[in-house]
């Protein structure tokens, strides 16, 4: 097969398993993504990257987080020498490594991942934007059950919106 069949192979089977997993399908979403992701590993690190990510969002929705994590920290290592630090593409990656963090209690380490996850959203979305969102509604209950007092200086950020 040529790379451009193996680029579209790829594809379609990472689309065939994100939408399996939106379906509720988990299980046969994560097979269909681990076959996209064999053939994307041959390809470019972005292809690579993004399918470590789609595994990633399939293993957290089967309730594998420690698994999902990996899979988010391995992408997260490959896209920090592919985009720059202020970029998107990062913030979804530190964002999705937060929620994990948070979902095995890991909370310091979940504040210290959602929290530049939303530095760098401030920087791209308006502060109604729904992704920004996302991202304090799950710092607040971590500050907060950390005790810790930056939860009032976004509490006042939130209601100063």
């Amino acid at each position: 097969m040529s790379k451009e069949d193996n680029e579209k192979c790829a594809k379609y089977l990472c689309a065939i398993g994100t939408t399996l997993g939106k379906l509720g399908k988990l299980q046969e979403a994560e097979d269909y993504l681990t076959q996209g992701l064999n053939i994307r590993i041959k390809l470019s690190q972005r292809d690579q990257a993004q399918s470590l990510m789609n595994m990633g969002a399939a293993l957290l929705d089967l309730k594998r987080t420690e698994k999902a994590l990996d899979y988010y920290m391995q992408a997260y290592e490959m896209r920090q020498k592919l985009y720059p630090k202020d970029d998107l593409v990062i913030a979804e990656t530190m964002k999705s490594i937060g929620i994990s963090l948070n979902a095995l209690k890991r909370l310091p380490e979940a504040k210290s991942y959602l929290k530049q996850a939303f530095e760098i959203y401030k920087t791209h979305y308006s502060s109604d934007h729904p992704t920004r969102q996302q991202v304090l509604s799950t710092l607040l209950p971590i500050l907060q059950d950390l005790g810790d007092l930056e939860y009032y200086l976004y509490k006042i950020y939130l209601n100063k919106q």
